[in-house]
C-alpha cells in the first residue's frame, strides 16, 4: 500500500512496469462508495488489486477557504488544483468520518480536481467531502459541483500535477504545456 503521494503516483504513471491500465470511462455521481454500504461501488472495478481515479473539475460557488476530507479503504488523495489538500496513505479500512483533512483558499469558479484510491484486499471504496466558507458540517460533495474537465477552467490557470505542467488555454481547454519533471 502506498504511504506517500508519490508512491500513489507511481499506480497511475504507465510507464512503469507491472502498470496497466484496465479501462476508463465517465463517472457522473458523488465520490462516496464502498463495498458494502455507502453508494454502490462502481461496477466495472474488479474485487482487489486495483487503483481508481477520477479527475475533472469542481465548482467553488464563493471565494474563501474551502476544508476538504477524504475517507477510504485504501490508501486515498485529494487534489486541488495541483495541491494535495487531504490524504490518507497506508492499508486500512474506512472509519466512517472525516479526519483525513485539510485547508486551500479558493476564487468562486472552477478548479482542476482529482481524487485517488488504491485497493489491496478485503473491503474498497473512498468517499469525499467538504465544508463550504461558513459550512458548520461536513456534507458529501455532490456530483452537480463536478464537471468532467471540458471547457471548464479559468484561462491562465497553470499548475504542476503527476510531474507534467499543465495549464488552461483562453478556450477553456487544460492542455500540457511540458513532457516529464523529474526531480
Amino acid at each position: 500500500h502506498p504511504e506517500t503521494t508519490g508512491e500513489l503516483y507511481e499506480f497511475f504513471d504507465g510507464s512503469n512496469s507491472g502498470v496497466s491500465f484496465g479501462g476508463s470511462g465517465d463517472y457522473n455521481d458523488r465520490i462516496y462508495w464502498h463495498d458494502s454500504d455507502w453508494d454502490a461501488k462502481p461496477s466495472y472495478l474488479p474485487a482487489d488489486g486495483y487503483s481508481w481515479k477520477a479527475e475533472g473539475y469542481i465548482w467553488a460557488p464563493s471565494s474563501g477557504t474551502y476544508d476538504f476530507a477524504v475517507d477510504s479503504d485504501d490508501a486515498s488523495d485529494v487534489t486541488i488544483d495541483g495541491e494535495v489538500v487531504a490524504s490518507w496513505y497506508g492499508g486500512h479500512g474506512k472509519e466512517d468520518g472525516w479526519s483525513h483533512s485539510g485547508s486551500i483558499s479558493l476564487d468562486q469558479g472552477w478548479h482542476r480536481f482529482k481524487a485517488r484510491m488504491e485497493e489491496g484486499g478485503g473491503g474498497d471504496g473512498i468517499g469525499v467531502a467538504w465544508q463550504k466558507p461558513g459550512d458548520s458540517s461536513w456534507s458529501v460533495i455532490p456530483s452537480s459541483q463536478f464537471a468532467d474537465g471540458t471547457s471548464s477552467g479559468t484561462p491562465g490557470s497553470i499548475w504542476l500535477e503527476d510531474r507534467y505542467i499543465h495549464y488552461i488555454d483562453e478556450s477553456g481547454d487544460e492542455r500540457v504545456l511540458s513532457s516529464d519533471v523529474r526531480p
